[in-house]
């Protein structure tokens, strides 16, 4: 057993050795950290026992093993890009993954000698998922404008995919915890654990803007050379907006669970809400300009700092708020 656990393993590195050329083939744009390599690794182990559990001796076997267990319409495709991998190596090897290094600890793992398609079709399929995987994270990274995928970026992706989440154990790779939006079907959280849970995220949301609040605004109210009193106004007022609501939900959510009778089965929290109605929806007609006023300033800010000269002491970014103080 020890033996077969080294050659899944053997497999899984040999795989995501090429995880490299298959993220820069998908972004060549952006780089991937090791620990995104590391976790990408620990998905195709998850593949690789899925498909060869089923002791696969010929291509069409390994086809229906995917037909049985991928999510639709993910196995449609991989099973066409697999199909399409034993087409094409007719003429060339049309992988990215070492195929044919992986084909002998293939055989191992399965404990009999395997024929080179079954292989093909076997790591044709791990690169097409491991693509896509790399693909989403990417336009994640990128649509946040950052410039490296990591292990985290790849996660809060596929928490957007339900299909992807749906071919792997979650426990196993640690997407419960990030994925979890509802509780869970088996009624361990009650109407009272759920208002809980809502003061502590809006304590900790209230904490974020605060801080905020104080290390930026701070910042601009000292240095009044730079920033008017409107200008002020103008670049924080939504969020002081946002932190006003926050602080009078916060205190109606506390207020109705402290005044809750011992024999009332819950505390009736959805009121708060509807006392708040009006103030909620102004603040989420706004929301759109926030998204694009942070878009603009984000990507003003990080053209400064690219563009500020080595032997400049600093980066000009307060103009990066004059430019948008409109």
């Amino acid at each position: 057993m020890p033996d077969k656990i080294w050659c899944y393993t053997s497999v899984c590195k040999k795989a995501a050795r090429g995880q490299t050329t298959v993220q820069q083939q998908v972004h060549p744009n952006l780089s991937a950290k090791e620990d995104s390599l590391y976790y990408i690794e620990e998905l195709i182990l998850q593949l690789l026992n899925k498909l060869c559990i089923a002791q696969p001796r010929t291509v069409q076997d390994v086809e229906e093993r995917v037909q049985k267990t991928f999510p639709h319409p993910i196995d449609k495709w991989a099973i066409a890009d697999a199909q399409s991998a034993i087409e094409k190596r007719k003429r060339r090897n049309p992988l990215l993954l070492p195929v044919d290094k992986i084909h002998p600890l293939l055989k191992e793992v399965l404990g009999y000698k395997v024929d080179y398609h079954v292989s093909l079709y076997i790591v044709a399929v791990l690169e097409y998922i491991s693509a896509d995987i790399l693909k989403l994270a990417g336009n994640y990274v990128f649509n946040i404008r950052h410039f490296e995928i990591s292990q985290q970026d790849i996660k809060v992706s596929m928490c957007a995919d339900k299909v992807l989440m749906d071919m792997f154990d979650q426990d196993d790779i640690g997407l419960v915890s990030l994925c979890e939006d509802e509780p869970s079907s088996s009624g361990e959280l009650n109407y009272y654990d759920l208002v809980r849970n809502e003061i502590a995220e809006e304590r900790q949301y209230l904490r974020e803007l605060n801080l905020i609040i104080k290390v930026f605004r701070e910042a601009f109210l000292s240095n009044r050379k730079l920033f008017t009193p409107n200008d002020i106004d103008v670049i924080f007022s939504n969020i002081s907006d946002i932190h006003e609501l926050t602080v009078k939900l916060l205190g109606l959510i506390e207020d109705t669970v402290e005044m809750t009778d011992e024999s009332s089965p819950h505390p009736l929290a959805g009121s708060c809400f509807e006392d708040l109605a009006e103030d909620i929806d102004v603040i989420f007609s706004n929301i759109s300009d926030i998204h694009e006023l942070t878009v603009k300033l984000l990507g003003l800010i990080e053209d400064t700092v690219e563009m500020t000269d080595e032997s400049s002491p600093h980066p000009l970014a307060g103009s990066c708020f004059e430019d948008l103080a409109e």
